[in-house]
């Protein structure tokens, strides 16, 4: 598989009317700064909106019965181990962050 080139610079979305949909920058083909996204209609939808650091993630997630007393908040286990009660009283488990990519 072929590598892609990193993106870099601005980068603008039209919708088919010929309307500004969205305008953002890259910097190494990760988003850099504010974007601004408008409706069809012209309006701005988000203005100045930081990006938000996002990364693709494996894990592994176990959803178990949970037989003695029910947990009623959000337990983290360990750097990467969590438990989190669900309303029918069973508890999901969640563990194991590997760092895969955007490929």
């Amino acid at each position: 598989m072929a590598k892609e080139t990193p993106k870099n610079g601005s980068y603008t979305e039209y919708y088919d009317n010929g309307q500004i949909k969205l305008e953002e920058n890259y910097k190494d083909s990760k988003l850099d700064g504010k974007r601004t996204r408008w409706h069809e209609n012209g309006q701005i939808e988000i203005e100045g909106a930081e990006t938000m650091p996002v990364r693709p993630v494996r894990g592994q997630l176990l959803h178990l019965d949970w037989p003695t007393t029910r947990l009623n908040r959000v337990v983290w286990a360990a750097d990467d181990c969590y438990l989190v009660p669900w309303t029918d009283g069973s508890v999901l488990v969640g563990a194991t962050v590997e760092d895969v990519g955007f490929d």
